[in-house]
């Protein structure tokens, strides 16, 4: 990275200002005399705290870059005679690598120029001609190298100007190592089937298929309300010990241990029902062993 001359940044500075400003007079010059919150009468100040460029340290030639750059402007615009003058000072940073007490000044490249010269411009619109600027046009500045800004080192910070990235930032965006998103981690969510079924969700269980249900301890039946099962897929339930019947049904606390039942028989003809069925699958069982041990003597012989 060269140093660059004067000459440059004057012929960059011109060619952006003539882009915005054709006609007005505006020129840059270079001047390390001028002082932090210290301007003549009629003169602004602004400056840039994250402009990027290069040092080397005069002692032990080490080399940095840095994206912390600070750059003070005084500006002075004379709206009567249409011109502008604007002085700028490139502030230092001392080596970290030696004892050497000296700010080493920054160098920039054309594309580090070509881009403070843009900021500057906007500060010359904002604060000369009032105007509404729009900085999201400005190029990111992307750091990719170097650490934490050591403000020991900076000759900005060190005179109260530069506060880090707390600071009057306008373009900086610095990216480091990668650094976790913070997305959330993603939930899954499992519906559990609900045990009761209702309506036409009702499963269906046919054949063999029929599922096996515990000993139901004191079943209640009611009138009329007995379940009736088709007998191919009828459960198989085991007789109730102590069936309890309300209402009319209910046994009577003296005389008879037997209990009076003036209304329906339905358990009784329930459990017959029951028995008679599985007498069937029985039969219909041993009927088909028969027809089959037949089968199979008819081509033994």
């Amino acid at each position: 990275m060269n140093r660059l001359t004067m000459d440059f940044w004057r012929r960059v500075f011109k060619k952006q200002m003539n882009e915005v400003k054709p006609n007005d007079l505006w020129r840059l010059t270079m001047d390390r005399r001028i002082e932090f919150n210290r301007v003549e009468p009629g003169w602004m100040e602004t400056f840039q705290e994250h402009a990027h460029g290069r040092f080397t340290c005069s002692g032990c030639w080490h080399s940095w870059s840095s994206y912390q750059v600070l750059i003070l402007f005084h500006m002075l615009w004379e709206s009567s005679e249409r011109r502008g003058h604007v002085k700028m000072k490139p502030l230092g940073q001392r080596c970290h690598e030696c004892s050497l007490d000296t700010y080493e000044e920054p160098r920039f490249s054309e594309d580090d120029v070509a881009d403070i010269l843009k900021e500057l411009i906007l500060d010359i619109r904002e604060s000369c001609y009032g105007e509404q600027v729009d900085r999201s046009q400005l190029s990111k500045v992307v750091c990719h190298e170097g650490g934490p800004h050591k403000r020991e080192f900076c000759e900005g910070c060190q005179l109260g100007i530069h506060k880090g990235q707390q600071g009057r930032s306008k373009q900086a965006e610095h990216r480091g190592k990668p650094q976790s998103t913070g997305y959330p981690a993603t939930i899954i969510q499992i519906e559990t089937p609900s045990p009761y079924f209702t309506g036409s969700s009702t499963p269906s269980f046919t054949g063999s298929s029929a599922p096996s249900f515990p000993r139901p301890s004191a079943p209640s039946f009611t009138g009329s309300s007995a379940p009736s099962f088709p007998w191919s897929s009828a459960p198989s339930f085991p007789r109730p010990s102590a069936p309890s019947f309300t209402g009319s049904s209910a046994p009577s606390s003296t005389g008879s241990l037997a209990p009076s039942s003036t209304g329906s028989s339905a358990p009784t003809q329930s459990c017959n029902y029951c028995l008679w069925s599985v007498i069937l699958i029985i039969a219909v069982f041993i009927i088909s062993i028969i027809i089959l041990i037949a089968y199979m003597l008819s081509f033994i012989t």
